[in-house]
């Protein structure tokens, strides 16, 4: 599973689990690693969603930027879209992890920015 959607339709909840149909491997000349996975759900309307999933490691492999997209042949109610969840190193490594980030968390204080340097220096403190 490479995420979930959870939709209204005719007054009723919905879910459904995209399974890639598709895995594609590139590079660019950047020196990043492209993984992109897509997948398609018909609904029990006939509305076809389609994802794609894109995991790029770079060269320092310190990161790995994610991007989806989710798009519809129809009108829909998103009500919640839960990514797939990725453990750095789970299961198959015995290095010590130092921190973790959970996407979309941030605790600010007054008029704090988000992404800001309080709690976490350049290039960690980017939180997008």
């Amino acid at each position: 599973m490479i995420a979930e959607v959870t939709h209204l339709s005719s007054d009723k909840v919905h879910n459904f689990r995209f399974i890639p149909s598709e895995v594609q491997l590139a590079g660019n000349s950047l020196g990043e690693s492209i993984v992109r996975m897509t997948g398609e759900h018909k609904d029990l309307d006939g509305v076809t969603w389609h994802l794609q999933l894109q995991l790029i490691l770079t060269e320092d492999v310190q990161r790995v930027k994610t991007t989806y997209r989710l798009t519809v042949d129809g009108e829909r109610e998103l009500l919640a879209f839960r990514a797939a969840e990725i453990y750095a190193g789970h299961k198959n490594t015995r290095e010590k992890k130092t921190a973790a980030l959970f996407p979309g968390l941030e605790f600010l204080e007054g008029d704090e920015p988000s992404s800001n340097t309080r709690d976490a220096a350049p290039p960690l403190n980017n939180r997008l």
